[in-house]
């Protein structure tokens, strides 16, 4: 039996997200329920994803639109630095917006890039496409 935990219109180009702020620990199972203009709808494969109690996590929006995204992490005065695929340190704003919702900005040129994000020794890196 599945509940619902969010509505999010698409942005006309089939392109959504949504991250869940209030998993329950342990195996939490989603799946989306799409609904077309006709009000047909069709539902997905259902996922799982294991939120252990004290485990890290990071939850990045990709592709980022417009070199615009946003990050999830329950990482502790999280440091994050935005890569390019040389390595090179590319310039990014960063907007808190909730405890664990991070809004983030740059104007670097379309390409692969890497986010690394720091806490308490700990570094997570995770590869972005910015369109």
């Amino acid at each position: 039996e599945f509940g619902s935990i969010a509505t999010v219109n698409t942005n006309g180009i089939s392109q959504y997200n949504y991250a869940d702020s209030n998993p329950i620990e342990g195996i939490n199972y989603y799946r989306l329920k799409m609904v077309d203009i006709d009000g047909t709808s069709k539902l997905s494969k259902v996922i799982s994803v294991n939120f252990e109690k004290g485990a890290s996590f990071v939850s990045v929006e990709n592709p980022a639109n417009n070199g615009e995204f946003k990050a999830m992490t329950n990482l502790k005065n999280a440091k994050f630095t935005l890569l390019n695929s040389l390595g090179t340190r590319v310039n990014l704003l960063i907007n808190v917006e909730s405890n664990n919702i991070y809004r983030m900005r740059t104007q670097a040129p379309a390409g692969l890039y890497y986010l690394n994000i720091e806490s308490n020794g700990k570094l997570i890196t995770r590869k972005i496409v910015l369109q």
